[in-house]
């Protein structure tokens, strides 16, 4: 239970539905840009979280805190448009497909994961922790992610194995 790392996707709203802004007389007011609530785009995120460690003194070495990582594209604006000239960069959500999660476990997941893992004892292995909805698409990314764990001797890991869950409902 020690080394296990905890993945979970959550959605955000890119704007709230009611903001209120403490303005001087001066400021132009804040326009929103948006036909209706319903245009409001949402953006899936996916977070890792790890057990902190602490040292034998109480002296926290490793917070747990492990990242986040939005599922986007930022790609520059082809023609100009009342909301914004051309060649700015619009953020646009991607949906979380199996090659986009399996690059986003391969190429942010586990290096940052990685990098921040304390050192610890010999022949550690470390699990990743998922929602049971993304047992296919983890499944898929098995081979590619015991690879990038085994490529990595300095941290002195073994082995790193993905395994599914049931999501918590409170």
């Amino acid at each position: 239970m020690v080394d296990v790392i905890h993945v979970d996707e959550k959605y955000f709203s890119l704007t709230f539905l009611k903001r209120r802004f403490i303005m001087l007389h001066v400021e132009p007011d804040r326009i929103r840009k948006l036909k209706s609530k319903r245009h409001i785009n949402k953006m899936m995120m996916l977070a890792t979280v790890a057990r902190p460690r602490y040292n034998e003194a109480g002296e926290c070495i490793f917070d747990g805190k492990l990242g986040t990582w939005p599922f986007m594209v930022h790609t520059l604006g082809e023609r100009t448009s009342r909301n914004r000239p051309a060649g700015t960069p619009p953020v646009k959500a991607v949906t979380a497909t199996k090659e986009n999660y399996r690059a986003m476990l391969i190429d942010k997941l586990l290096p940052a994961s990685l990098s921040k893992w304390p050192e610890g004892g010999r022949g550690t292995r470390i699990t990743i922790q998922q929602d049971i909805k993304m047992r296919e698409l983890l499944n898929r990314a098995y081979p590619q992610i015991c690879r990038m764990g085994y490529s990595l001797p300095a941290k002195t890991i073994t082995s790193v194995a993905p395994t599914c869950r049931r999501p918590l409902t409170l």
